[in-house]
């Protein structure tokens, strides 16, 4: 049953972000690798995801028109659905939405599709935000932008570097604490202060050790000496 469980919390992940590295889909449900892994290669099997290396990608046909979230308004076991992937949003219970969770869907129960602020915010709160490669990845690509910016126009945006750096430190935070920090703890380690090119050297230097420092992090987490679930 563990297994089922961790299937369908797979699904509404990658239903959600789309595509994802497959270390953070062991982190965020705290798993074993080779147990992910193994769980994702059935996904793919059925048509819900697509595996290349590392990357997940979700593939599974949504109807045009269907919103973000299965909510369920009325069920007298909200624990059944929590144990299969969907958070609680104050009196609901929601998940990402997924042909794939509709068989979840119990007759009994009141549900249907739609937006939500809430549940978007709590969904990053929750498991669905302990993915530290994915932050790390968006941290890389303002780096990316802030260099190309500069090459383009001739000017640096120590804007950019800032919001590269918080990035950076936010997916730190979540490979060491399971937590995802708000916007006011993430404070800068380094000084961006000087002129671009000097700041741009010490965020490049930066990044190299905070990324081998998160890698490093995550796999001690996933990887297990135990032989995994069956």
């Amino acid at each position: 049953m563990s297994e089922e469980f961790d299937m369908y919390k797979m699904i509404c992940m990658v239903a959600k972000h789309r595509l994802l590295h497959m270390y953070d889909i062991a982190f965020a449900l705290d798993k074993d690798i080779t147990s992910v892994e193994r769980i994702l290669h059935r996904l793919e099997a059925l048509g819900v995801v697509s595996i290349d290396g590392l990357f997940v990608e979700y593939i599974e046909e949504v109807e045009e028109g269907k919103e973000d979230w299965w909510i369920m308004v009325s069920t007298i076991d909200p624990e059944y659905y929590t144990q299969r992937g969907f958070i609680k949003v104050g009196n609901v219970v929601v998940a990402p939405f997924s042909p794939a969770l509709a068989k979840l869907v119990r007759a009994s129960d009141m549900s249907f599709t739609g937006t939500s602020d809430a549940a978007e915010k709590e969904w990053y709160n929750d498991y669905g935000g302990l993915t530290p490669i994915r932050y790390m990845m968006d941290a890389e690509r303002l780096l990316i932008q802030a260099i190309k910016t500069r090459e383009r126009e001739g000017r640096g945006d120590i804007k950019l570097l800032e919001s590269a750096c918080k990035e950076l430190k936010k997916a730190v935070i979540i490979a060491k604490e399971r937590y995802v920090p708000p916007e006011d703890e993430l404070t800068l380690d380094i000084s961006l202060e000087g002129g671009f090119e000097d700041v741009l050297r010490l965020v490049k230097r930066y990044f190299r050790a905070k990324e081998l420092e998160i890698i490093r992090l995550v796999l001690s987490k996933i990887r297990s000496t135990t032989p995994p679930e069956q």
